[in-house]
């Protein structure tokens, strides 16, 4: 077990949280996080496939985004549910497949632009011109990573989450360390597009979910959060101004209020079985 998936000491009684990053970080960006809520919550802060202490991808067949819940569901085994769930971009992605498998388990659903990204080539609900945006840096990663120009690719990468220049602000240390995990990062592209969760599924998915997005994102992760919170029957949804994509890193004040409010809301212990109408707001 990482060190990152050993829970913070809660006071007593303390209900669990587990807190999922994305794509290129590590259970560790969420140390402030997790230490703002330890005095009330039993914290995991689980490191995905090929990020912080969990080793890379060496399977005989492609990754799936099933490898990356079976991960999430080992680590979140020992607690007692149901557990409130929060999950970043990538970690976003993982916890909504976890929470529609496993939801029993799930006591609320937080996602900070989770990336979905095949909802914006649906024939109904997509948008075209954002998935043709968001395929490309996909392709740009794996071409990178098959090419060995893992540099280059991780600098499209990094610019577009983060803004033009965002690259050459790092440190070299931190560039070379990003460009090794070239490889990582297209597995989560793949994997999310290939994944084979029903999209219509989503529209009876009873689960509490908060959908948060940045208004600086780009056009293709503030799609996606717009559309899969329009298919949520029981959702909340907010545009944080002034925060992009990496929002819980770079706006952490607002995003730890975020979290906190979510997570005070009282919730209901009966849920309605699947395909059911749903009529409850979150």
């Amino acid at each position: 077990m990482a060190a990152s998936d050993l829970p913070v000491r809660p006071r007593a009684g303390g209900r669990p949280v587990v807190l999922v990053h994305g794509s290129l970080s590590s259970g560790g960006m969420w140390k402030g996080v997790r230490r703002a809520l330890a005095d009330r919550f039993a914290v995991l802060t689980p490191d995905l496939t090929g990020y912080g202490a969990r080793p890379a991808w060496t399977g005989d067949r492609p990754f799936r985004l099933a490898d990356d819940v079976d991960v999430l569901a080992g680590a979140v085994a020992g607690l007692e549910a149901p557990f409130d769930l929060v999950g970043h971009s990538y970690g976003g992605l993982v916890a909504l497949r976890f929470a529609w498998e496993h939801r029993s388990r799930v006591r609320s659903l937080m996602l900070f632009e989770p990336t979905l990204f095949r909802i914006l080539k649906d024939p109904e609900i997509g948008t075209p011109e954002a998935w043709a945006e968001i395929d490309a840096i996909a392709r740009v990663v794996a071409d990178g990573a098959r090419a060995n120009t893992s540099e280059t690719a991780m600098h499209r990468f990094v610019d577009y989450w983060n803004g033009a220049g965002a690259w050459q602000a790092l440190p070299e240390d931190r560039r070379r360390a990003f460009a090794a995990q070239a490889a990582t990062v297209s597995r989560n592209f793949i994997a999310g597009a290939a994944d084979d969760m029903p999209l219509r599924a989503l529209r009876q998915f009873d689960i509490p979910t908060f959908v948060v997005a940045g208004a600086n994102s780009t056009g293709a992760a503030l799609a996606t959060s717009w559309t899969l919170a329009a298919q949520l029957p029981v959702v909340d949804h907010v545009t944080v101004a002034g925060a992009g994509h990496m929002m819980p890193v770079t706006h952490g004040t607002e995003s730890l209020k975020l979290i906190d409010r979510w997570l005070d809301k009282p919730r209901s212990p009966f849920r309605v079985p699947m395909g059911a109408p749903i009529h409850a707001a979150a």
